[in-house]
């Protein structure tokens, strides 16, 4: 094999790679996302529940359940990853 097919093999190679790379990590970023929303949802739930079976701790449960209401699970992701330097990342609102 010549040296050129080589470099076009690794080339190749390398392109399947980076689009694998591409793919994975817009479905893991999507999974976080449903992940965030599903607690999100839960907890709202359970503050609802709890808002209706004790009308005596309204006042605490009230602020925790507008706090849900303003979590956005796809900047949550974002935030995470700044806050905690886990790496670097793309911002939500980049189309790729």
């Amino acid at each position: 094999m010549t040296s050129c097919g080589c470099v076009d093999l690794y080339n190749q190679a390398q392109s399947k790679w980076f689009e694998e790379m591409v793919t994975t990590t817009l479905e893991l970023e999507w999974l976080e996302v449903e992940r965030v929303e599903m607690i999100r949802q839960h907890l709202c739930q359970y503050t609802q529940l709890r808002h209706e079976s004790d009308m005596f701790n309204q006042s605490t449960v009230e602020p925790v359940g507008q706090l849900l209401g303003k979590v956005d699970p796809a900047k949550d992701r974002e935030l995470w990853v700044r806050e905690h330097k886990t790496g670097n990342i793309r911002p939500v609102d980049m189309e790729i």
